[in-house]
């Protein structure tokens, strides 16, 4: 099994020290590109899941866009990201504050009614996403969701410095039920909203803890 077969050595927790050091370098840029994105649709399919007012995690948050928008709808949320730089975008952008973890550094127990992990799952090695799970697992409250997104593909590839594993359909099917203890209740495909990405697509999965 690929997962298995996986491994990386130069890592600070679950994530490659090049990726970390690509958003640190290029914080302006990729916050230009990705801050006032809408993706109206991702977040009504989860949000919908739970009840209102209920505690969500943005693991892996970025400029706190959707934290933001979770908050306006009326659910509480914590922020977080590996990334130092982005807290004075939050903050200035959205008078959020994030704390500064690593999924590994995750140690709620019971705490979430739902995790919010877009695009940034996507940078943790094959090797460590059951140990990633694991620590959503038990951050989540009894039959709390999930969601996450991944480049649709298969395999690891780097690009612009960062290091990229995808799924398709089949292939994070059979992760989640041989590694987690979680049930996925959806999965789709849908196209990239960026300025000329049209051609790439994400695999977006909604899974629940069990």
């Amino acid at each position: 099994h690929q997962i298995k077969k996986e491994c990386y050595n130069i890592k600070k927790g679950a994530l490659i020290n090049n990726t970390l050091k690509f958003y640190k370098e290029n914080i302006q840029q990729f916050s230009d590109e990705t801050i006032h994105l809408s993706l109206e649709e991702d977040w009504g399919l989860f949000l919908n899941l739970l009840k209102k007012g209920a505690k969500v995690l943005d693991a892996g948050c970025g400029t706190a866009r959707d934290s933001y928008q979770f908050i306006k709808r009326g659910f509480e949320v914590i922020s977080m990201d590996p990334v130092m730089q982005f807290q004075k975008i939050a903050k200035q952008n959205f008078d959020i504050n994030i704390q500064q973890k690593e999924f590994m550094d995750i140690e709620w127990s019971q705490e979430f009614d739902g995790i919010w992990a877009n695009a940034s799952l996507l940078h943790v090695s094959y090797e460590d996403h059951p140990k990633v799970f694991q620590k959503f697992h038990q951050a989540l409250k009894s039959d709390g969701v999930l969601y996450c997104s991944y480049k649709y593909g298969e395999g690891h590839m780097q690009k612009t410095g960062r290091d990229f594993y995808s799924f398709q359909e089949k292939s994070f099917t059979s992760f989640i039920e041989e590694f987690t203890s979680f049930k996925i209740l959806k999965l789709y495909k849908d196209q990239d909203q960026r300025v000329n990405r049209a051609h790439e697509y994400w695999l977006n999965a909604l899974i629940q803890k069990f």
